[in-house]
């Protein structure tokens, strides 16, 4: 090559670098490039064209500035290269190791550790390379794609894609690919236009360059350009096609980072694992399943994986915070496919009310889905313990419900009965559930007292009976039912108008559930009637006929009882309809009476027992009494009622506990001071408790005051069983010892609080409830009709104790022939394609009619119209600021006209003076020198430095398990969460010991690596001037070394903390102001000044997840925080002035809140905490 060549590649070079800045490229790493100390390049001497200086220059500058990394201790390896030989751990043949890492001294009989075992060298590695097109114009593109840069796999087809679409690419150097003789090792693929090549001193592992590129595509994250005045934080996404073990280790680096991911599922080996799992909860990821998944998509590398390796995938796939938004399944599922839904609950889930909103506005499902939203934020409101979230949770639950009301009121009003279908029409989309099914669930009492769905119910209540028929018709064709065939109850279907069909008038009848509703009052009315004669007047030894009538007729509602328990036509599982059996109050009724009835029927039974079995059944009678309550709940006059009466239980509860205190005080008090040593219980009862109870009702007892004393009703000594004993009195006088004013000013004083204080609060706390409870009376009698109407439209039609017949044709059916149950059409309806289509086409219709209308109210409101008026000022405002700044652009514009005007001037005059003095004008002596001009495009170096905040964590003890420990080569031994605690199992379980050593290491406990320094440490106790307590109470202490208490974090040692066991921390934050800046202590210790900060507030105190935990040294802090309102406080100034920056002992600054600061997630939390105690924006 000429020298002359050889200057122009060069400048070419330099130009390469610096001119394309601008443009993306690719950029490719590669971690199986030949040693340059091998054999082959022994004998190799510098052949440059330069002269001898710069030649010299050169071969001195490249070893002293550039390095490589050699193995310095040779371990055979249980593999062979491909030309057969014996090869080190780091894949090097011992032909290419130096002489003295064969024979090392310090290492013998280690284990070979890349760490500790590679070191830097000066390079030996020189060459020439011909550069062809590096410095030619290239296309901009608006994507950087960086892969591992081989020539092999996904790479490779990334390349050619790359290719194909015309992006310029390919390497600008010649690059031969040869790869048949390459053997396990892959080329470089030349289709990539850059290369990062990393040498960690291995040969022939892949992976290597992994830690590398994590650094620098969260580097390029992190940086930020200015376009237009505004700053645009460049995006970064992980894409995973197929992959081996590297790739997780990059998804697992990358997800560390904040960096999303995208993994496409079907594409082979680590994506397949990673999306079967990808929607399994992170404690169903266990050990086993993730080896049987490798054992199906490794099927040729299984058997290489050892326990080691399987544990380590299973951590790094639970630590991926990875969620298929759609899975494809050829199983059952219950959800359907649906973008849209999925966008809205994610918004939901969110908390973002506008996004919601828009969202909702273009689903398909609106009413199911509105209904749906407002069951998730409520379910949400309850977990939540922020109590500002809760309220704005429930406020967006109202809102989605007003949706639902509005759009169903749109549909109501143009078409009664198809409204109706949208309430009973199962949405595939929302669990095979149905509108009105998901308003009783969300408790959307406001929904299912619109007069639509109102109107639905009463419906569904006559049956196939007309709505208009009166009740006193009903009532008299159950007592006569041959006045069927007279006309007198009229039918909605014309088929059974006529006379001519009586039974089917008859069925149609009989199975409404109106009618089936009085039937069993009817018979419930003869059961207690029943029931009241045997107890009162025919309770023999022997049952009679009519008790054993009671007994049959308990027999069918204990039978009624378990169909309604086992009744599950919606298959929700045993278990589930239990729970919801149980949920109900009159059912918990139900079943307490049929327990006490065969309790007492037990006793019945048996002669010695008969007495107290009659009063057992005389007490369940009551029972059976208040069932009634629930037969009238639908009545409109006494539903409500009831309802009221329901809640002033509650009050009763709250006044008996108030009450009890005073009549135990009062009695125990009187008893004691009346009475020298009662003996007997009964009447010591009576005593304390019977008779200042009934002293509240005017029951005064007459000896209390010495006026009615009288010994002959009393027994002095307490022997007379009958009469109680006689108060404190002198015998010879015949008079009470007792002092009477005494017991009088205490019967004065319990009287005054009891009849006065406390009766006057319970009408106070029943008119509060009543007024309440009056409100919303009619709202919540419309939503619990629904569930006696469901209940009587499910029954059998035929009453107790008839309806055994009903039973046992169910038992036959459901058990014998093993037909499944079905629910009726009329409560939930599977409609066709078309005819769902059709509906929902109709529902989208009017749900833009009701959105307008919407609209069109929000725009007429004053204070939108204010919004607007303000909103368009701004605009103006904003208008005029931009003038301005369009003016500057202008004058920019200009500017640069003047200078490339000036540029072709000066080349002008350049042409001038050389022509001139061609044609021999002017002399040599004294010529002006003109610069070349030459546009240089720099490119924009404003960049941001802000750290990507990360997402706090959903579960406890996970920054104390990320496998890079912080400033430090130190790896952690993989932890899966299922192997976190101490008590399960992990032989395998074998985590590196690490100690930092730091200056003031007289301050420090020692080491660790031995026992002996550390017997002298005392846990669990203040240790002279440490405390060794745990805020979480006492923990183990194993081999002389304390256990984390919140389990396994893989590494041993105390770390780069101070001491083994709990660390304990202050960190203090202090706020000044509304707007909620705040100052603190980023890594604890004493935050408090003497006599700056004061009056702190305990914000958290306990364990830290920190990445500096190990499992034998842990941070323990107590948070707190201190506000200052006032901007002009004098300990604020006091403060301020105290804020040094050379200040070694605290880091200390003033830092406004925000939650894209970079900080620890804990912090973040706290910070949170302390934001919501002010009601700071965070």
């Amino acid at each position: 090559m000429e020298p002359s060549a050889l200057r122009k590649a060069g400048s070419e070079q330099e130009e390469g670098f610096v001119g394309p800045r601008r443009r993306v490229a690719d950029l490719g790493m590669v971690s199986n490039l030949r040693r340059s100390n091998s054999s082959l390049f022994k004998g190799w001497r510098p052949q440059c064209p330069f002269g001898n200086d710069k030649q010299e220059s050169l071969s001195s500058w490249i070893p002293e500035n550039i390095k490589k990394k050699e193995c310095v201790y040779f371990v055979e390896s249980s593999k062979l290269s491909d030309a057969g030989k014996v090869v080190c751990q780091c894949g090097y043949t011992r032909e290419q190791h130096l002489e003295e890492a064969t024979k090392p001294d310090t290492f013998q009989g280690t284990q070979w550790d890349p760490k500790k075992h590679v070191q830097e060298m000066p390079t030996d590695a020189f060459g020439d390379i011909v550069f062809t097109g590096l410095s030619q114009e290239v296309k901009k593109v608006g994507a950087w794609i960086i892969t591992g840069g081989s020539h092999a796999g996904v790479m490779k087809q990334v390349g050619e894609a790359v290719r194909d679409m015309g992006t310029s690419g390919s390497f600008p150097a010649e690059y031969i690919l040869d790869e048949d003789s390459q053997g396990n090792l892959t080329c470089l693929d030349s289709n990539h236009s850059h290369f990062i090549l990393v040498d960690d001193g291995t040969h022939g592992q892949y992976g290597v360059e992994i830690p590398l590129r994590t650094r620098l595509e969260k580097f390029i994250s992190e940086q930020t350009k200015e376009r237009g005045g505004v700053a645009i934080k460049i995006p970064i996404v992980c894409v995973v096609l197929e992959g081996g073990p590297g790739t997780l280790q990059t998804i697992y680096n990358a997800t560390t980072n904040g960096t999303p991911c995208v993994v496409v599922e079907g594409s082979g080996r680590v994506a397949d694992v990673i999306a079967q799992v990808a929607n399994l909860p992170v404690s169903d990821i266990t050990i086993s399943l993730i080896q049987q998944k490798l054992s199906v998509f490794f099927q040729e590398m299984f058997e290489t994986f050892t326990e080691s390796r399987i544990v380590e995938w299973t951590k790094k796939v639970q630590g991926v915070s990875l969620r298929s938004l759609y899975k494809r399944s050829s199983g059952h599922v219950t959800f359907t496919m649906d973008p849209v839904r999925d966008l809205l609950i994610w918004a939901i889930v969110q908390n973002r009310r506008e996004l919601a909103g828009i969202i909702w506005a273009q689903s398909q499902d609106c009413i199911a889905g509105a209904l749906a939203c407002s069951k998730i934020l409520k379910e949400l409101s309850k977990e939540e313990e922020d109590t500002d979230s809760s309220e704005e949770m429930l406020a967006l639950a109202e809102e989605c419900e007003h949706r639902a009301i509005g759009v169903f009121t749109e549909c109501y009003r143009k078409d009664e009965e198809r409204a109706q279908k949208l309430l009973i029409r199962v949405s595939e989309a929302w669990g095979k559930t149905t509108c009105l099914q998901l308003a009783l669930e969300a408790k959307d009492m406001k929904f299912v007292s619109h007069g639509g769905i109102q109107a639905f119910l009463t419906k569904v209540w006559w049956g196939q009976l007309c709505v208009d028929n009166g009740l006193w018709r009903v009532t008299l064709c159950m007592l006569a039912f041959p006045l069927l065939l007279t006309g007198l109850i009229s039918f909605r279907e014309k088929r059974l108008q006529g006379v001519s069909s009586p039974v089917a008038r008859a069925r149609a009848f009989f199975t409404a559930p109106v009618v089936v509703f009085h039937l069993n009052i009817l018979s419930y009315f003869a059961f207690l009637c029943l029931f009241a004669y045997v107890l009162m007047v025919d309770f023999q030894p022997t049952p009679s006929w009519c008790e054993c009538a009671i007994y049959l007729w308990l027999f069918s509602l204990v039978c009624e009882e378990t169909r309604q328990l086992f009744y599950d036509p919606d298959e929700c599982g045993l278990m589930k309809k239990a729970a919801l059996y149980f949920s109900d109050f009159w059912n918990k009724l139900d079943v307490g009476a049929i327990l006490l009835f065969v309790a007492g029927l037990t006793c019945r039974l048996i002669p010695a027992t008969l007495y107290p079995g009659r009063v057992i059944l005389s007490l369940d009678f009551i029972l059976f009494c208040l069932r009634l309550m629930h037969i009238f709940t639908v009545s409109k006059t006494l539903g409500p009622k009831i309802i009221i009466v329901k809640r002033m239980m509650k009050d009763v509860f709250f006044f008996l506990f108030l009450l009890a205190v005073w009549v135990v005080s009062f009695g125990v008090a009187k008893q004691a001071i009346l009475i020298h040593n009662e003996r007997r219980v009964d009447w010591l009862f009576r005593g304390a408790v019977y008779h200042s109870y009934l002293t509240i009702f005017g029951q005064i007892p007459g000896y209390i005051d010495g006026v009615n004393f009288n010994p002959e009703h009393c027994s002095p000594n307490g022997t007379d069983p009958y009469k109680p004993k006689c108060p404190e009195s002198d015998v010879t006088q015949q008079r009470p010892a007792f002092p009477e004013w005494l017991t009088v000013l205490l019967l004065c004083l319990y009287l005054l609080f009891t009849n006065i204080l406390l009766l006057n609060l319970l009408i106070a706390m029943f008119n509060y409830t009543f007024q309440q409870v009056q409100e919303h009376t009619d709202q919540i009698w419309k939503f619990q009709r629904h569930d006696l109407i469901e209940e009587y439209h499910s029954r059998p039609a035929a009453p107790p104790p008839f309806i055994l017949l009903s039973h046992l044709q169910l038992f036959i059916k459901r058990v014998i022939l093993k037909t499944p149950a079905k629910r009726h059409k009329q409560l939930k309806n599977k409609l066709e394609k078309n005819e769902e289509a059709a509906l929902l086409s109709w529902e989208i219709y009017l749900k833009e009619n009701y959105l307008q209308n919407q609209q069109f109210q929000q725009k007429q409101r004053p204070e939108q119209k204010i919004e607007d008026i303000s909103n368009k000022v701004d605009a103006m405002v904003d208008l005029l600021d931009l003038d301005p700044l369009k003016r500057s652009g202008s004058m920019e514009q200009r500017l640069a006209s003047l200078e490339e005007q000036v540029a072709q001037t000066a080349q002008a005059l350049h042409w001038i003076v050389k022509t001139l003095r061609a044609s021999g004008f002017g002399s040599e002596v004294d010529v002006p020198t003109l610069a070349s001009q030459k546009a240089m495009e720099e490119p924009d170096t404003e960049l941001g430095g802000g750290k990507k905040m990360e997402e706090p964590g959903d579960s406890y003890h996970v920054n104390a398990r990320h496998l890079l420990y912080p400033s430090c080569p130190i790896t952690r031994f993989p932890v899966p969460n299922e192997k976190v605690p101490w008590e399960t199992e992990f032989l395998i379980y074998d985590p590196p010991f690490y100690t930092a050593e730091r200056k003031d290491a007289a301050a420090m406990d020692p080491v660790g690596d031995t026992l002996e320094p550390l017997s002298m440490i005392h846990y669990n106790m203040v240790d002279g001037l440490r405390d060794r307590r745990s805020f979480h109470g006492p923990y183990a202490v194993q081999a002389g070394l304390p256990l984390n208490p919140m389990g396994r974090t893989g590494l041993r040692g105390r770390g780069s903390l101070s001491c083994f066991g709990p660390n304990h921390t202050l960190y203090p934050m202090v706020t000044r102001g509304s707007c909620a800046q705040s100052w603190w202590r980023a890594h604890g210790g004493p935050g408090h000044r003497s006599g700056v900060l004061a009056l702190p507030i305990q914000v958290y105190k306990g364990y830290m997840d920190d990445p500096r935990n190990t499992d034998n040294a842990w941070i323990e802090t107590v948070a707190v925080s201190i506000h200052f309102q006032d901007q002009n406080d004098v300990e604020l100034n006091r403060l301020n002035s105290n804020l040094h920056p050379c200040d070694s002992g605290a880091c200390i600054r003033w830092q406004v809140v925000d939650r894209r600061v970079p900080l620890y997630t804990n912090h973040k939390t706290l910070l949170q905490k302390v934001a919501a105690e002010f009601g700071a924006h965070y």
